[in-house]
């Protein structure tokens, strides 16, 4: 039989929300349940990301959004400012 300590189910759940974890409001829900007092300290444990996982979100850059509707550099880009505006204001930088 393995011996598996709490830390590593806890760990393991942890990867497991952040992974699945669709947008900054659900990552802040995950720090909290892990009982971080910041986004940053659940975000400096557990930032690492598999090469596969780059690569996937990478690779839906160009996807389409919810609405069924492709997305192009500058609104990429603009989506991805509102989500780090929004990240400062729960992590209060």
């Amino acid at each position: 039989m393995i011996y598996h300590s709490p830390h590593k189910f806890r760990h393991g759940h942890a990867m497991y929300e952040i992974k699945h974890a669709k947008d900054v409001q659900a990552l802040k829900v995950v720090s909290q349940n892990l009982m971080h007092s910041y986004l940053s300290i659940t975000d400096g444990i557990y930032e690492v990301l598999s090469e596969q996982d780059l690569r996937k979100q990478i690779a839906s850059l160009g996807e389409k959004n919810a609405n069924n509707e492709s997305l192009d550099l500058s609104d990429q880009v603009r989506t991805l400012e509102a989500s780090v505006n929004q990240l400062k204001k729960i992590i209060g930088v």
